[in-house]
């Protein structure tokens, strides 16, 4: 497995941890995590099963596509 420094291009880790949006392809709802950790809590999950998602651009039980937060940098 490639360790990621600094994660990708656009991104900026707080002191919570990656930042991530997830899309209800379903509802078309989408909500905001300060960190994968929380997403995970949030589904139920392992941080790691959400790590996977993000990084693999797979859907989570092919109905949410979660991204990392871009931020934009001045």
């Amino acid at each position: 497995m490639i360790r990621m420094k600094n994660r990708e291009i656009g991104t900026k880790r707080n002191k919570f941890g990656i930042p991530v949006v997830v899309l209800d392809l379903k509802t078309k709802q989408s909500y905001e995590y300060l960190s994968i950790a929380e997403a995970a809590r949030s589904f139920n999950t392992h941080p790691k099963t959400i790590w996977r998602i993000v990084y693999n651009n797979k859907l989570y039980l092919n109905r949410y596509q979660i991204i990392e937060k871009k931020i934009i940098k001045n």
